[in-house]
């Protein structure tokens, strides 16, 4: 029940309304009430002062109890009020209810009354019933006294409860509230409407990605919040897209890099086999072969999972004081005979850089990485720079490392992701070098858990630049 968003927004609406209408209700009795209590002591002193001039024009003629009780009770079914004449003294002498005669007014009292010079007002309760009353005094001589006395007229009606005002005004609520509730559930169903066809979209376009279909480009202008998050699918869409294709990339490569060792080994093996290797000398070769290429492969399985360790969090990072100028010089002063045999001059450009946190090995390893990749890359006679200084990115201090070689990548600039470094190097002009790949992805994995980010820039003619980015 109310599973779907437009039957939860409808359902909210609805509710919303329904508690306003209540909560109006409740408020506009609490408002009313007293307004209603002042209206019935004004309605009660507006018949009572008639009844008072009635009275003292019966005082002339000097009547008996009875004769009151008869005029009251004339008054009280012409003007609706119950009608009480009661002594001075407090004792009730006429009752128009025909129940509190011979009590006295002070045992009925239920809260003191209010009263200035002309009358008095209050509430009492008889019977179970609370009644509003207002009392004036006049002056009655009746045939049992000898002279005019001075006499309560009490006028009284029952008093209006809450749920009875509330009963009454029920009946218009209900109706407004029916009209309100029609138009809250016909403005949801628009909105809802509105609202979950851009939704039906993305789920759609997020079916299409997930049977496989990459090239998904929502095109949604309002709301502005589904306009963002359509324009976050596309992206995510293209992401997907390019680290799928980067997926497939890295495999074919793997594989191809796995295929040439085991071709190796079994030529050479079936050389030795069939007896094509004579002799001692041609079956060590191919013995030497085999045992290089089968280092090779295990090189390439070992880098295979230490990648998987390494993106499954597997691999803990050491988090010791690292000073990363230190460890480019290191990585290049390793490297600097092998650059020397090939013809390539190698040169570090780095001023002293604040220590971060992290591992030296695994640094080490990220560096030795991109610089052996830039040497494999530039033929001889070209130069290899490795630098490093600190660089603010936003409101953050990194320590920028970058390697640059004259090896050229696709046209244009490119800044690829980090699964992705490795197809820049098998696009280079330079013969592709086995693993190389791999090693690239090791160090993007590295680099992440240092809290970092890897990329590559490449310009045709310029050569090629990796770039590393670590916090302070």
């Amino acid at each position: 029940m109310l599973k779907s968003l437009r039957s939860r927004l409808v359902g909210s609406y609805v509710l919303v309304v329904a508690l306003s209408l209540v909560l109006g209700l409740l408020t506009l009795v609490l408002v009313i009430r007293p307004v209603l209590t002042r209206l019935s002591y004004a309605t009660l002193l507006d018949k009572a002062l008639p009844t008072a001039r009635l009275m003292n024009q019966l005082a002339q003629q000097e009547p008996s109890i009875a004769e009151l009780r008869t005029q009251l009770q004339e008054q009280s079914a012409e003007q609706s009020v119950r009608i009480l004449l009661a002594e001075a003294r407090g004792r009730v002498l006429v009752d128009t209810g025909g129940t509190l005669e011979g009590r006295l007014t002070a045992d009925l009292a239920a809260e003191r009354p209010v009263a200035d010079a002309r009358y008095a007002y209050g509430r009492f309760h008889t019977e179970g019933q609370s009644l509003l009353y207002v009392a004036v005094q006049v002056a009655i001589r009746r045939a049992d006294t000898a002279m005019p006395r001075a006499h309560l007229l009490i006028l009284a009606v029952p008093a209006r409860s809450s749920w009875g005002i509330l009963r009454e005004l029920l009946s218009g609520f209900a109706w407004a509230g029916l009209v309100m509730l029609l138009v809250a559930a016909l403005l949801a169903l628009w909105i809802t409407r509105s609202l979950g066809a851009p939704v039906k979209k993305i789920a759609a376009a997020a079916r299409s990605i997930a049977e496989g279909d990459y090239d998904q480009q929502l095109v949604i202008e309002y709301p502005s919040e589904m306009a963002e998050v359509a324009a976050s699918f596309n992206q995510m869409a293209r992401d997907v897209k390019a680290s799928r294709q980067t997926m497939r990339d890295f495999v074919a490569n793997v594989s191809h890099e796995l295929k040439t060792p085991l071709t190796s080994i079994r030529g050479f093996a079936d050389a030795i086999v069939d007896g094509t290797a004579q002799g001692q000398a041609e079956q060590q070769h191919a013995a030497a072969v085999i045992r290089d290429e089968a280092l090779r492969m295990t090189r390439m399985v070992e880098q295979l999972l230490d990648l998987s360790r390494i993106e499954s969090g597997q691999v803990t990072m050491a988090h010791d004081p690292v000073q990363v100028d230190g460890v480019l010089r290191a990585c290049v002063e390793g490297l600097s005979l092998a650059a020397r045999e090939k013809g390539v001059q190698l040169t570090c450009d780095c001023s002293p850089l604040p220590p971060l946190r992290g591992d030296g090995d695994r640094l080490a390893q990220v560096f030795t990485n991109l610089l052996d990749n830039a040497l494999q890359h530039t033929p001889a006679g070209g130069r290899v720079t490795a630098s490093a200084q600190v660089v603010a990115e936003g409101a953050s201090r990194l320590i920028e490392v970058a390697v640059r070689h004259p090896g050229g990548g696709p046209p244009g600039v490119v800044r690829v992701g980090f699964l992705a470094l490795f197809t820049l190097v098998q696009n280079a002009r330079a013969p592709p070098r086995a693993g190389a790949g791999l090693g690239l992805a090791i160090s993007k994995g590295i680099v992440e858990a240092h809290g970092g980010h890897i990329w590559a820039e490449s310009v045709v003619g310029l050569g090629t630049r990796f770039v590393v980015r670590l916090p302070v």
